[in-house]
């Protein structure tokens, strides 16, 4: 009687892993790097232009913190931009739930952008296959 018990449990507790969960983002979802890059302008233009990387009050409700933050440059293969902002997020998901935000249009001003380049790219998702990579 016990082992049909076990059996009955086995195949209850093997199963719940066939249920769907739905999850807003994978705990092994990679992180993710939200990159802007301005290409002219001195760096007081830059920190004048409306644009929500530069401001963490927008992004840090969804995960984001400064990796680089107008840091020194140093060019070893041709002219580095003016400065560069990257911003790192827990996964795409969190960073895309910040790029369609209320926060990121309200301080998001096209008008007084300048020339930069934005993107979002993942980072490395296990860090054994990679160590010292974050």
């Amino acid at each position: 009687m016990a082992a049909r018990y076990l059996i009955i449990l086995a195949v209850l507790f093997g199963s719940a892993s066939l249920w769907p969960v739905e999850t807003s983002a994978p705990d092994s979802a990679p992180p993710a790097y939200y990159v802007t890059i301005f290409d002219s302008g001195s760096a007081l233009q830059i920190m004048d232009t409306n644009y929500p990387s530069l401001f963490p009050s927008t992004f840090a409700p969804f995960g984001g913190r400064y990796i680089m933050h107008f840091g020194a440059r140093r060019s070893f293969d041709g002219q580095p931009p003016e400065q560069v902002v990257v911003v790192k997020f827990n996964n795409m998901h969190d960073l895309l739930a910040w790029h369609s935000s209320d926060a990121f249009r309200r301080t998001y001003d096209p008008h007084r952008i300048g020339h930069l380049r934005a993107f979002a790219v993942e980072g490395v998702q296990d860090r054994s296959a990679n160590p010292g990579v974050d």
